[in-house]
């Protein structure tokens, strides 16, 4: 909003609902040239900030908000720079980490502190977070259908009917938590045992 940063009441955000200006009878028909609608086809929202994904003809990503305490706020949607250059399908964002999706490369980025849902991996010398959108290494190549976020955690689906897909998925660690395995135990042995028949009069 451009007038007020405090809004209490819905209110539709001019950038994304103006339609192109009339064209100017003055000028000659080849020099009318008209940009394509802006449109916001997903939009997301975390703790300080909120995007939007534009889809065709531009595949970007525009913001407004703050992700990092000690930057600028935008105060009305801006298009980040963060992700110039790729076509972004999908957005997410957490607290103050944001990962999106464009066709085969996936892209976080997010301040201190963070708690490894960048994807950047963990081990001596790697860094768990970035203030700068950077590529995740161990997804690199799969076409990412959609990504979600939760405060600490973030989702990426991958399309296994790509030829890249399964190969890339099948190198990857599996998440296999202790609460979880002991819940598949019981359930898997209560299933086994055998179900008393009940008494009929």
């Amino acid at each position: 909003l451009k007038t007020n940063k405090d809004q209490y009441t819905p209110q539709a955000i001019e950038l994304f609902h103006e339609e192109p200006p009339p064209p100017n009878p003055d000028l000659p028909k080849f020099m009318q040239r008209q940009a394509p609608k802006i449109r916001a086809k997903q939009i997301t929202c975390g703790d300080s900030a909120s995007f939007a994904v534009v889809g065709e003809p531009y595949f970007c990503l525009y913001m407004w908000g703050i992700t990092k305490k000690s930057g600028e706020a935008f105060m009305y949607p801006k298009q980040s720079i963060q992700v110039s250059g790729w076509r972004i399908r999908s957005v997410a964002c957490g607290k103050t980490s944001t990962i999106c999706s464009s066709k085969r490369t996936l892209i976080t980025w997010g301040p201190s502190p963070t708690y490894g849902e960048l994807g950047y991996g963990s081990g001596e010398g790697v860094k768990k977070s970035s203030t700068v959108s950077k590529a995740v290494d161990d997804l690199e190549g799969a076409m990412v259908e959609q990504v979600a976020a939760g405060l600490c955690h973030s989702l990426a689906i991958v399309r296994l009917d790509d030829p890249k897909g399964p190969k890339i998925v099948d190198a990857l660690p599996v998440f296999e938590p202790d609460e979880v395995q002991d819940l598949l135990k019981a359930s898997n042995s209560s299933e086994s045992r055998p179900r008393k028949k009940k008494k009929t009069t």
